[in-house]
């Protein structure tokens, strides 16, 4: 069974929340300079409750903010289950609370397709093991490995093949070796 996404929910975000604001308060004061503006959503967003019209109890949300390292204000939702800092809250459609992705156990559209990368390496790689046996499944299986993205390819294809191929266990202790070359064998 694949997991709700966040695509399927509704959403609060804080950087609606401050846009919205924003819009407001230049509206009321055109003349309102950035200090002044901060100082006032401030005071805005330590009081502020959100109406549903198909609920008839007010959302309250609280807020917390940080300062960047090159300066200015960024505001946070505080999630009401777990008070962590996030930037929107979700709701199901089937619960009532807005809470944080983690807290509802959401998950990205994206993340739940297909890899066409991997079960075509796969294929490739069954044709070369099945053809040409496994000396040359090796020298294809160290050709992907000599770079980064070529490595992680290669394990997810592993994973998804679970030990089908012998040469996986070749390639395991290549990156032990690899990583112990890096790491241990220098302090020695």
């Amino acid at each position: 069974m694949k997991r709700l996404t966040i695509e399927d929910c509704e959403q609060i975000g804080i950087s609606t929340i401050v846009r919205k604001q924003k819009e407001v308060m230049l509206r009321l004061r055109p003349a309102l300079d950035m200090k002044e503006f901060y100082c006032v959503l401030a005071d805005r967003l330590e009081c502020m409750t959100l109406f549903s019209v198909r609920k008839t109890s007010p959302l309250e949300l609280r807020f917390t903010s940080s300062a960047p390292h090159f300066g200015g204000i960024r505001y946070w939702l505080l999630c009401p289950h777990c008070g962590k800092r996030v930037g929107k809250l979700y709701r199901p459609n089937m619960d009532d609370k807005f809470e944080c992705r983690h807290c509802h156990n959401l998950t990205y559209t994206s993340s739940q397709k297909h890899n066409h990368r991997v079960s075509t390496l796969s294929k490739k790689l069954d044709i070369i093991h099945s053809e040409q046996g496994n000396i040359a499944l090796n020298q294809t299986i160290s050709g992907i490995m000599q770079t980064n993205r070529g490595a992680k390819l290669l394990n997810k294809v592993r994973l998804k093949k679970a030990g089908s191929f012998p040469p996986f266990r070749w390639l395991r202790e290549q990156t032990e070796q690899r990583t112990y070359d890096r790491y241990v064998r220098p302090l020695l």
